[in-house]
């Protein structure tokens, strides 16, 4: 027993160093193509660190304006809260105009029935202006006669007086 498991051992050791030198041959096949590939991207290192160069100096850049940005976002925040609570406000405002509507519309009708009406009474009315100006004008032209009579019936008093 000994023995086979001595050619046991042989036999795994055979076929363990086939493999080894399979895996040797298939990755020394692979050193060109991987030398081929670290030369190119050896090639690239100048290129991706001035590009990474770059994109810090641009993060840099960005980083400073980052500030300015917070305050502005804040100035637009406290521009939109005063914005909302202004909608607010006038649509309360319109709401309360709104509900208005129906009461002055209804004033608005009485007012146009009385207009009506009145504009109805205005021929009468003139009529009767018209009436009362011939009267007037009739009465004042016997303002200068009545004054005249007044005055002679003064003389005539003042006359009676001193003769009692």
């Amino acid at each position: 027993m000994c023995l086979f498991s001595y050619e046991k051992g042989i036999e795994r050791s055979i076929l363990h160093s086939r493999a080894s030198r399979c895996q040797i041959s298939d990755l020394s096949r692979q050193i060109p193509d991987l030398s081929h590939q670290i030369s190119d991207l050896s090639c690239q290192i100048p290129d991706l660190s001035r590009e990474n160069h770059d994109l810090s100096r641009q993060i840099s850049n960005l980083s400073c304006q980052i500030p300015d940005l917070s305050r502005q976002i804040s100035d637009l925040s406290c521009q939109i809260h005063d914005l909302s609570r202004q909608i607010h406000d006038l649509s309360r405002e319109n709401h309360d105009l709104s509900s208005q509507i129906p009461d002055l519309s209804c004033q608005i009708s009485d007012l146009s029935c009385q207009m009506l009406d009145l504009s109805r009474q205005i021929p009468d009315l003139s009529c009767r202006m018209t009436d009362l100006s011939r009267e007037i004008h009739d009465l004042s032209s016997q303002i200068p006669d009545l004054s005249r009579q007044i005055s002679d019936l003064g003389r005539q008093m003042m006359n009676l007086s001193r003769q009692i």
